[in-house]
């Protein structure tokens, strides 16, 4: 059921944000556009013009304003000088020039011959077809050119609106390419200017401009300059072929907030080369960079986009829908198969590829839905976060609640992460069993009070346990002065039995590093013994409904029981079956005491005493060891003789050759024993 409540969830979730993302696409594509503009410049720079730049500024900039014989001047009186310009302009054969201004005044009523030169430009060169005048839409009635102005360029077909329209958070992202108008659809002056340069326009009613963001990417020529040129050659180098904008370029008129607002550079910066007049560096706003541009270079990005084939193509309904439902998918994706953490981290990794291939996208002119994408992931995430933290982790935490105050966090975390989790009503498992108890422990307790014995205790389960779970076991249960501690159970480890032996080496060195642990203060000291079995055990809760409890039982434990008990009648600190020993994997970790049969146990059992690093590293014990194992041959054989001498040799240092000894002469003294095998049967526990 899980696997189908999640991928139900993944569906619902993933659904529902693509939904939403989809009906809010009207309000993110502007912005997601702007975000596009960023993404392209962080991994490709600014963008220039396309090479060659086919589009041409003459502006009425700031320093116009500021130089003779246009300063102090009305704007409606520098007609003549507009009017050399764009003859000299169309004299080295441009291929459109258009006015994106509009003079509906003029000074020819009042100084009759005073515009002679700028209507004479506008004769010729709008009747030959290169001049294209603007008008403005602004009411019901349109803002035209004086009509001596209309008349001179040929009528209502040389003149064209400049009308740009913003979107609602007012900016503007588009160029129309035809407005309806009384007479009906007419082209917008963008458009009608590539048509006369012999370029093509996209179908539709707008176009999405794709701005060129490097700092002068189209240059501006101040009229000033162009006024007070004479030189011909200058004009031929700087206009030939290309389409020419005329417009205003002023710090605060006419400037406008567009799509590359995030991006925008310093104005005044790669100037083309000046005619006769030398730049004016003292102009308040030069090298500040501004969100706003010129209208007149939005114009100019529209028809050079238009000029060069670098439109942009918006990405259709139906990849903008497969793009939503791809990082729904994603984003769940890595919300259900990772922590959250990670989700989160892999869901930064995934956003920021996309980021990356959407400005790639963007860089070859097409516009993909970058933000609605992001927001759907974001989305995801959060909520199939708290699905699975209420739905699907519950049984998780269910589970590490019951176990976590009698299992190792480790083993706890692990099993959980792995999501395979016991059989809590029981289940047979191969498992090592330590079980360990105190020596002397009643010497040592005598005259203790309660308090005192109970802190002794503590202490002394509390470093044992460490080392248990440090190896990867749990603690079942304390008996009294007892432990009986599981490995490979409730999660397999790589060898439970390796790591069983080599907790309890680490619990016999931690008594023995540490005088004060299990030391009374009365002059006793308690010492721990060791019994470890390897074999199957029931694992599970055992109890009633209302109280249980996570216990280990069977044979194997039973076992452990006895050869913590049996180290006792060998004098030995750990003893552990011959099945331990196999398990662990390597012989030279062990010396064979003898082969036993405890109480309770049909079966006799060969037990072995697990060796520290130290002592297998030192040659003289290596030697002991070889000495001893010849003389258990001895006594199996049953040699007693033999093997009384033998172990004689050793009895002075070592407490479990001094036993056998004991009892090697005591059956060497004893008439010749029949159906001898070699087992020595022990009768306490």
């Amino acid at each position: 059921m899980a696997p189908v409540r999640l991928l139900a969830a993944a569906l619902a979730v993933g659904a529902l944000a693509v939904g939403a993302a989809w009906a809010a696409l009207p309000l993110l594509e502007g912005p997601s556009l702007d975000t596009l503009y960023v993404a392209r410049e962080m991994l490709y720079g600014p963008r220039p013009a396309p090479d060659p730049n086919r589009v041409a500024i003459v502006a009425l900039d700031e320093e116009t304003y500021r130089r003779p014989p246009f300063a102090g001047t009305p704007q409606v009186l520098w007609t003549p000088y507009l009017g050399k310009v764009l003859t000299a302009i169309d004299a080295v054969g441009v291929a459109a020039i258009g006015m994106d201004l509009v003079y509906p005044t003029s000074a020819e009523a009042a100084i009759p011959g005073f515009e002679r030169d700028f209507l004479l430009a506008l004769r010729n060169v709008g009747r030959a077809g290169r001049l294209v005048l603007a008008k403005v839409q602004h009411s019901t009635q349109p803002l035209l050119p004086h009509r001596g102005h209309a008349l001179a360029v040929g009528g209502a077909p040389n003149i064209r609106s400049v009308n740009l329209v913003e979107d609602a958070d007012g900016v503007l992202r588009r160029v129309p390419l035809t407005l309806a108008t009384t007479a009906g659809e007419e082209p917008g002056l963008a458009a009608e200017l590539v048509k006369r340069a012999d370029g093509t326009v996209p179908p539709g009613r707008s176009l999405l401009v794709n701005h060129p963001t490097a700092a002068g990417s189209f240059p501006v020529h101040s009229l000033a300059d162009l006024a007070a040129c004479a030189d011909p050659a200058y004009f031929e180098r700087h206009f030939r072929g290309k389409v020419v904008l005329v417009g205003t370029a002023l710090d605060v008129e006419d400037r406008k907030l567009t799509s590359n607002r995030w991006v925008t550079k310093p104005e005044g910066q790669n100037l083309p080369p000046r005619c006769a007049l030398p730049v004016m560096e003292d102009l308040a706003g030069t090298g500040r960079r501004r969100d706003t541009v010129p209208g007149v270079t939005i114009h100019a990005a529209a028809v050079s986009n238009m000029l060069t084939g670098t439109t942009l193509t918006e990405s259709s309904p139906g990849l903008t829908l497969g793009v939503l439902a791809l990082a729904a998918a994603l984003s769940a994706g890595l919300t259900l198969a990772l922590s959250p953490l990670w989700a989160a981290l892999g869901l930064g990794a995934v956003l920021a590829t996309w980021g990356g291939g959407a400005a790639m996208a963007f860089q070859g002119g097409l516009v993909l839905p970058l933000v609605p994408a992001a927001l759907v992931a974001v989305l995801v995430f959060p909520a199939l976060v708290a699905f699975r933290f209420m739905v699907v982790d519950r049984d998780r935490r269910y589970v590490r609640n019951a176990f976590r105050l009698y299992l190792p966090g480790s083993v706890v975390d692990s099993m959980v992460a792995s999501g395979r989790m016991p059989q809590l009503g029981g289940e047979e498992r191969p498992v090592t069993v330590l079980f360990s108890d105190i020596a002397g422990y009643t010497k040592m307790s005598e005259g203790l009070e309660p308090e005192a014995l109970v802190r002794l205790l503590n202490r002394y389960f509390t470093v044992m346990t460490d080392i248990v779970e440090k190896h990867g076991g749990f603690v079942d249960k304390y008996i009294g002065d007892a432990i009986l501690a599981v490995f490979g159970a409730p999660m397999a480890g790589d060898n439970h039995a390796r790591a069983a032996v080599d907790a309890a080496l680490e619990m016999q060195a931690a008594l023995a590093s540490d005088p004060t642990l299990l030391s009374s203060g009365n002059g006793q000291r308690g010492a721990a013994r060791i019994g470890l079995a390897t074999g199957p055990a029931l694992m599970g809760n055992i109890g009633s409904p209302r109280r249980f409890n996570y216990t280990v039982m069977g044979d194997t434990v039973n076992l452990a029981s006895r050869l913590e008990g049996a180290n006792k009648a060998f004098g030995t600190g750990i003893l552990v079956a011959d099945a331990t020993a196999d398990l662990y994997g390597d012989a030279q970790a062990f010396r064979a005491i003898d082969t036993i049969q405890v109480v309770g146990r049909d079966h006799p059992v060969t037990i072995l005493e697990p060796l520290s690093p130290a002592r297998r590293d030192d040659p003289a014990d290596t030697g002991r060891r070889a000495a001893y194992a010849e003389a258990l041959e001895h006594w199996r054989a049953g040699r007693f003789a033999e093997a009384a001498s033998a172990f004689a040799a050793l009895a002075y240092d070592d407490k479990a050759a001094a036993v056998m000894h004991k009892r090697a002469a005591q059956h060497a003294a004893e008439p010749v024993l029949h159906g001898w095998t070699g087992v020595t049967a022990l009768t306490e526990k």
